[in-house]
């Protein structure tokens, strides 16, 4: 499969409320305080779950790379 397409596997894998922010964040090219603003919550529990949502692709990725 395409590099396109394992990654699109592992947004798939995340949490529903990771893939939101991935989605907003990357996707549809919203703010971070637009999110907030969107999903009613902080604007640091925002940054916070697209921390550890990055955090969980940049692992899934090299296993996938490891592979």
């Amino acid at each position: 499969p395409s590099e396109k397409v394992l990654m699109r596997d592992l947004v798939d894998r995340l949490s529903g409320d990771a893939r939101t922010i991935i989605y907003g964040l990357y996707v549809l090219e919203l703010s971070c305080n637009e999110l907030s603003k969107i999903l009613k919550i902080p604007e640091g529990t925002v940054k916070s779950r697209a921390f550890y949502a990055r955090q969980k692709l940049k692992n899934g990725w090299r296993g996938v790379r490891n592979e």
